[in-house]
């Protein structure tokens, strides 16, 4: 369909019928028939209700090798409450299409509209499912631009902003879930003070779950006094959130640039500057710019590895959070890492299927790799007060066992499961002594990386 620059608006669907497919085309293209195009069109919904279809769109449910270029949704012309218009879907919801698979090409796409995958996995008696994995009836996803991208999808220049909310299990601005074969570029995030995503389970600001290859990513904050970042937390308690990605597991993350902070409720198991929770994958010239402020597992980088196997690749290359990490929780043990916060099955051989951490790329296992040339530039920018990296960790543990760890990555050896921090030449990732602060004024004794204090 050629729009030729038209706006499609005004339009209601409202239903509350079982249905697998909602928008204003219920699909573009079918499961053994990829097609369709749409092109150089806005819309401008006024109502999308569509409480039991399992795909919901503003212009599709579900497309399957479909192509959308030049095509913007606007939520915010026919109502004007504070978070415009809100697509009611049951699992997969998306402010431009529900689901997309197959080929399917997204070029120059915008989304300033609200969206709400409303299922529930514990309501119905089971735990959160991965798309691909379970029927699509048994998760929930939502993103402003498709609530899952799946399939061998091409994304180029796709825009999401204004004052909306995400609210799923697995909530992003953008994408819910994004697959491993799905390539993603020029991804841009506004965030504004009334903006918010609010996940159950995982929460990232471009992917709440991911597989994929996201490259040259933009994510900027609002500057407003009393802004505290993208999520909300105060009726949600994730398991893992991420400036970028909630959790993710293969895939790569190349060339991005966060500016805002984040401050989560000390529930969040794992937060990150970057990636929540990670299995395996490849982050690559990322820089944070912004404080994070959390619980008790928090990494600059990466909240915390999780699952990973000896066998697993995790590769963080020339990346950097410029900021304070804050620590504020009542939790017996507390592990900040100014690249890793915490890494479970942690083995210093490998033994026992466990994972390890190298300096040098190459191999299987943790790498943390900078380039001389970015180790020199960051050096020179810590050296300046240009750029900054600290820690303050307040506990309210009463226990005389309590545990603070802090270094480059905290680590659990998966024989021992003693607790260590790592350290390395590594400079611009060791923090000083004077930039370590520590607070636990309930706490009768306790240790800082296992010295007694």
């Amino acid at each position: 369909m050629e729009g030729n620059s038209y706006i499609i608006g005004n339009y209601v669907l409202d239903s509350s019928k079982k249905a697998d497919n909602g928008g204003f085309f219920a699909t573009i293209g079918t499961p053994t028939n990829y097609c369709g195009s749409v092109k150089n069109i806005t819309f401008q919904p006024r109502y999308i209700s569509l409480t039991n279809c399992n795909a919901v769109g503003a212009v599709a449910g579900s497309i399957y090798g479909s192509i959308l270029v030049n095509i913007k949704v606007d939520g915010n012309v026919y109502n004007t409450e504070l978070n415009g218009l809100t697509i009611l879907g049951k699992n997969a919801v998306g402010g431009i299409v529900g689901i997309a698979e197959g080929a399917f090409v997204f070029n120059n796409v915008e989304s300033n509209i609200s969206v709400n995958s409303t299922y529930r996995s514990a309501l119905n008696g089971h735990s959160p499912q991965e798309y691909g994995k379970e029927s699509i009836s048994k998760i929930s996803y939502a993103g402003l631009i498709a609530g899952v991208a799946n399939g061998y999808g091409k994304i180029n220049y796709v825009k999401a902003f204004g004052d909306n909310v995400s609210v799923a299990e697995n909530a992003a601005l953008l994408f819910g879930y994004v697959g491993k074969n799905v390539v993603a570029e020029n991804l841009i995030a506004m965030g504004s003070f009334n903006q918010k995503i609010k996940p159950d389970v995982y929460g990232g600001v471009i992917a709440a779950r991911n597989s994929g290859t996201l490259k040259d990513i933009q994510i900027i904050g609002d500057s407003a006094a009393g802004y505290n970042g993208f999520f909300a937390f105060d009726n949600y308690i994730p398991l893992a959130v991420g400036n970028i990605v909630g959790f993710m597991s293969g895939g790569k993350i190349e060339n991005a640039v966060v500016n805002t902070k984040i401050v989560a409720q000390s529930g969040v198991e794992s937060l990150g500057g970057a990636v929540g929770l990670l299995n395996s994958g490849e982050i690559v010239d990322v820089l944070i710019h912004g404080n994070i402020t959390g619980g008790y597992k928090i990494g600059g980088i990466v909240g915390q590895v999780r699952e990973a196997q000896s066998s697993n690749k995790i590769l963080i290359k020339n990346s950097f959070h410029n900021g304070r990490i804050i620590s504020n929780s009542s939790s017996d043990i507390v592990a900040v890492g100014t690249v890793i916060g915490f890494v479970a099955n942690y083995s210093n051989d490998g033994s026992n299927g466990g994972i390890t951490i190298d300096f040098e790329e190459g191999g299987n296992g943790i790498s943390i790799v900078v380039s001389d040339e970015f180790k020199n530039n960051i050096s020179e920018k810590l050296e300046t007060g240009e750029y900054t990296s600290e820690i303050m960790i307040t506990t309210y543990s009463s226990s005389s066992s309590t545990e603070i760890w802090a270094g480059i990555a905290v680590v659990e050896d998966n024989k021992t499961l003693q607790k260590s921090f790592i350290k390395h030449t590594l400079t611009i990732y060791n923090i000083e002594a004077n930039r370590n602060n520590v607070y636990a004024p309930l706490a009768g004794n306790y240790k800082i990386n296992g010295e007694n204090v």
